[in-house]
């Protein structure tokens, strides 16, 4: 028996060949388009897969899409739906990301693979959870349980894996709703610091480690206990349907205060390196010669960002001088600039020269500054 998984338009898209039973080839489209999260559907990844297997898509037995479309778009135009009016701003983005390549899925898989509508098949959300965990763990049965932002309509399961001379079967025999989500309370919380939903949480995860519980009882309020044991989500704090950008509402605000801007600093003495840091992958993308979007957001945060604490360093003349060009125009920034490059080289490293003498240099090209040669005191020059 061969069998295809596939995934994709969310976010990771990717492929898995399993071939009675065992898995043979499995990789993310990300790793063969060389776009970082790709969610588009994974032709090179499924291709790769065959390759690695010698099969051409028409010896398939199987290809298994990992969720229902339609009983996704079910649950996304009921809820809009209901919430109507409040929700006309995210009605429309909801059924234009609805109404693409999510909704037909079936059509696309046999128009790129040639294959017949019965060997396409779609098992649910919380059903391809549950069998990625079960199905790879050594043990003959297990309770399964099942937590993320939401498939089509559950956002967490619970069931048992069994496994026996009459087969393997999973069962889910209880679940939670939308739009109660212990995934959707983290990605809530992710937009409210600042971070991109679905891309982000992996900072709030790590940034957890430094924080104090001083807000614990306040979260709790947001999460009150059902009477059989489980959970709901007080919908006073949350607006999942008012806008396609923002999930909290104005009492999750007034609860915990305002939201962190996207390029607010965290901690205000990591800031200004942090600020050069982005500048750096800028330059690195080639993106300084005509900067905009994210590099002219990055440059007026850093404008506003609090000085340093001791004498400032060419590093710190570097970023206060892109900065201040890119936010306010070429000749504000020059001054800060012709600093750095004079002073390269003084109370620093030998680290942080290499770190930072490609960047004053490309700057220094950039802007146009070639009269003006970068030294050190090491001979590292433009």
């Amino acid at each position: 028996m061969k069998i295809l998984g596939v995934s994709a338009h969310y976010h990771d898209a990717a492929a898995a060949l399993l071939i009675d039973g065992l898995p043979v080839a499995a990789v993310q489209e990300e790793r063969r388009s060389r776009r970082k999260n790709d969610s588009a559907f994974p032709i090179a990844a499924i291709e790769y897969c065959l390759d690695e297997a010698g099969l051409e898509p028409e010896a398939l037995d199987a290809i298994i899409f990992y969720e229902r479309p339609m009983l996704k778009f079910d649950r996304v135009l009921t809820t809009l739906l209901r919430a109507f009016p409040h929700s006309r701003r995210a009605f429309a983005h909801g059924m234009k990301n609805m109404l693409g390549e999510k909704l037909w899925v079936r059509g696309i898989i046999r128009s790129e693979l040639g294959a017949s509508g019965a060997k396409i098949l779609f098992a649910e959300h919380h059903q391809s959870h549950a069998a990625a965990a079960f199905l790879t763990a050594p043990t003959q049965a297990a309770a399964i349980l099942t937590a993320d932002g939401v498939g089509e309509w559950a956002t967490l399961t619970t069931g048992r894996g069994k496994r026996g001379a009459d087969g393997t079967r999973i069962e889910l025999d209880r679940e939670i709703r939308f739009p109660n989500s212990l995934g959707m309370l983290y990605s809530t919380f992710t937009a409210y610091l600042g971070f991109a939903v679905n891309e982000g949480e992996y900072k709030v995860m790590g940034l957890a480690a430094y924080g104090r519980p001083e807000m614990a009882d306040k979260v709790r309020q947001l999460v009150p206990r059902t009477a059989d044991g489980a959970f709901r989500l007080d919908m006073d704090y949350f607006d999942f349907d008012g806008s396609a950008r923002r999930s909290f509402s104005d009492a999750f605000v007034r609860l915990f205060g305002p939201p962190r801007k996207r390029f607010e600093p965290i901690e205000p003495d990591l800031a200004r390196e942090t600020y050069l840091d982005a500048l750096s992958a800028a330059a690195f993308a080639g993106r300084l010669a005509s900067p905009g979007g994210h590099v002219l957001e990055v440059a007026r945060a850093a404008v506003v960002a609090p000085p340093p604490v001791s004498t400032p360093r060419a590093p710190d003349r570097l970023l206060d001088g892109l900065a201040l060009n890119y936010a306010e125009g070429y000749p504000a920034g020059v001054p800060d600039l012709k600093a750095a490059l004079e002073t390269f080289g003084d109370n620093m490293s030998v680290d942080e020269e290499l770190r930072w003498m490609w960047l004053i240099n490309l700057a220094a090209l950039h802007l146009g500054m070639t009269d003006i040669g970068t030294r050190s005191r090491r001979g590292i020059s433009s």
